[in-house]
């Protein structure tokens, strides 16, 4: 009990200083770049396939990923690594012709397949391909994830399709967290309470223009060698914790707390 009451001690003292520690806005000067300073949020098949619902709801294999609370007697849970692929915008580009310029294969055909692409992407931010892979486990109080995600990234500042730029970004995560449960009254009210750290490692490519790419295309280069060995990779790391606390109340009611992205800059 002494170590739950110092667990509790430390986990309050962070959510209470979560404005001070709290990682400053990170606003690249360079526009392109601006999506890059999201902060990573690790995903699953489940939240992918139900559009987002029930992220932080307590039973799921997956729910610590937004609230380490709980993990407060979750029990054994187990997901098989899986791999989740999100394209987007599919019908402009199904419309577009830029599919079958691609299959016949000529440079000509692959030069308008990547202006047809091109010219599908909408204006200011957005993306074009995303790819998880994940995979969870939970025993007693304890979890860990571990995530992998490719993104492809859109930035275009006008309606030329020439002004579109693309940014590609690989990211690694690992979290692990932990969990208990205070019960005030028993069967009727409880806390839980719970803590998760995460290493992350991301990698993105220098931003590749409209240009760029159709002159690629053009000149017949290789683009293993160009992104492999002539286009500039920036990297960093971050090690943000997350603390979170759940009020059960009677007929099923909770309330929740979360305190995200603690300590969370880039090195």
């Amino acid at each position: 009990m002494k170590t739950k009451h110092i667990f509790l001690l430390i986990l309050v003292l962070s959510m209470v200083a979560t404005p001070l520690l709290a990682v400053e806005d990170y606003s690249p000067t360079n526009k392109v770049y601006a999506q890059t300073a999201e902060p990573f949020v690790g995903t699953s098949v489940r939240v992918m396939g139900m559009g987002g619902a029930g992220l932080g709801v307590r039973g799921y294999h997956d729910s610590f990923l937004f609230n380490p609370a709980n993990l407060a007697k979750s029990g054994f849970k187990f997901s098989f690594p899986s791999v989740t692929v999100t394209a987007y915008n599919p019908k402009a580009i199904l419309e577009s012709g830029a599919i079958e310029d691609f299959e016949e294969g000529t440079e000509s055909s692959m030069l308008s397949g990547a202006q047809k692409l091109l010219a599908t992407i909408n204006q200011d931010y957005g993306d074009v391909l995303t790819t998880d892979v994940s995979t969870t486990v939970t025993l007693g109080s304890l979890g860990l994830s571990l995530q992998v995600q490719e993104r492809l990234m859109s930035y275009k500042d006008g309606a030329d399709s020439l002004s579109a730029n693309l940014v590609a970004q690989v990211t690694t995560a690992a979290t692990v967290g932990y969990g208990f449960r205070i019960n005030l009254v028993p069967d009727s009210i409880s806390i839980d309470l719970g803590i998760s750290a995460r290493a992350v490692y991301k990698a993105y490519l220098k931003a590749q223009s409209a240009s760029s790419i159709t002159d690629m295309i053009e000149d017949g280069t290789d683009p293993s060698v160009k992104f492999l060995n002539e286009t500039p990779l920036i990297a960093g790391y971050a090690l943000p914790l997350s603390a979170g606390v759940n009020l059960n109340l009677p007929l099923g009611l909770s309330v929740s707390l979360v305190a995200k992205n603690i300590e969370g800059n880039y090195t």
